[in-house]
């Protein structure tokens, strides 16, 4: 499942796989993720979208002892009373390379085609500016900012290249 109020990335959440796509605009969505999980809820949860009620609702969509991992670099964020719902809450800004570096990429290597999906855009770091401006139109998935404003283009799928040597 996937939890998105913008046409663009539900579309691509779509593409990514997601049977089925939520918007919370319009939606109980923990009432249907438990419809659609017999009561029971989802077994995890990751939130990305920094929405002030982003994690509430996804902490309401879980099981009993789900887990739930909040990614977004966000202010403070709204949550259900925890204990009763049981979670495990995980807080995350960044992976440890000492310990984490060969699983992170395991994961890599395995998402394959979908992490290429994911990246719908490609810019040169000096254009930082026009990639949070692009962020904030909600019309992307991932932007990537190259630091040498280069790119093998043979590597290329469907991103936007834009002011990227070739």
């Amino acid at each position: 499942f996937a939890i998105e109020t913008h046409p663009y990335r539900a579309q691509l959440a779509r593409e990514l796989g997601a049977e089925r796509v939520f918007d919370p605009t319009s939606e109980d969505v923990p009432a249907l993720v438990r419809d659609l999980t017999s009561g029971r809820g989802a077994d995890a949860g990751i939130e990305t979208s920094g929405a002030p009620t982003g994690p509430r609702t996804l902490a309401l969509s879980l099981r009993a002892r789900g887990r739930l991992a909040i990614v977004a670099w966000a202010g403070d964020v709204e949550f259900p009373p925890l204990v009763p719902l049981g979670l495990d809450v995980f807080g995350v800004w960044h992976w440890n390379s000492l310990t984490s570096a060969h699983e992170m990429w395991e994961s890599v290597r395995r998402a394959g085609p979908a992490i290429d999906r994911l990246v719908t855009h490609l810019l040169p770091l000096d254009d930082v500016a026009a990639a949070m401006d692009i962020q904030d139109t909600g019309a992307c998935g991932k932007i990537m900012l190259l630091p040498h404003a280069e790119v093998d283009s043979s590597v290329l799928t469907d991103a936007v290249v834009s002011g990227v040597r070739r």
